[in-house]
């Protein structure tokens, strides 16, 4: 039988099997959320649902959330450890530059979405929801979200685009 050392595999490798793990059992979570006791009504309120297994997936949401945390604070110590402080550019590329437009542009973004948010009143479970910081928050991010998947989707598609016709830069 064949002997696998983890720290013989690549970083492809290990992330795609981090991936395939990480997917197994998202699926097994919201499987049983969805199976196991899902219809019960609320106590106070029988028109609304209290699913059995609701605080297992608030739970493992936020053990995925703080695990990202981890991982993307330990990558930027690690790579801020192995770059040389001297090259702002790698083979041509303009990485710090990039990288910095990419941080303040992601950050501009979310200021002004939370600038012009909405903090209009909403009605939550029939309960009206006031907040006015929480409701810019929300808006916030949703609006951030929609923005930075589209810009992915137009800049996937452009690069998709430009390989297949091989047109140089």
């Amino acid at each position: 039988m064949k002997q696998y050392a983890l720290r013989d595999w690549n970083a492809e490798k290990v992330a795609r099997w981090t991936s395939y793990g990480l997917l197994v059992v998202i699926a097994v979570v919201f499987v049983l959320f969805f199976l196991v006791g899902y219809n019960r009504p609320y106590a106070e309120n029988p028109n609304f649902r209290e699913p059995l297994l609701t605080g297992m997936v608030v739970a493992f949401v936020l053990l995925l959330l703080f695990t990202a945390i981890v991982v993307a604070v330990w990558s930027l110590i690690k790579t801020s450890r192995m770059r040389d402080e001297d090259a702002s550019s790698y083979n041509g590329i303009p990485a710090r530059r990039i990288a910095l437009a990419v941080a303040g542009g992601t950050i501009l973004l979310m200021v002004l979405a939370w600038l012009f948010g909405s903090n209009k009143t909403m009605m939550v479970n029939g309960n009206s929801f006031t907040n006015s910081f929480w409701l810019k928050t929300a808006d916030m991010f949703v609006c951030s979200i929609l923005v930075l998947l589209t810009a992915a989707i137009i800049a996937t598609l452009y690069a998709t685009w430009r390989s297949r016709h091989n047109t140089a830069p």
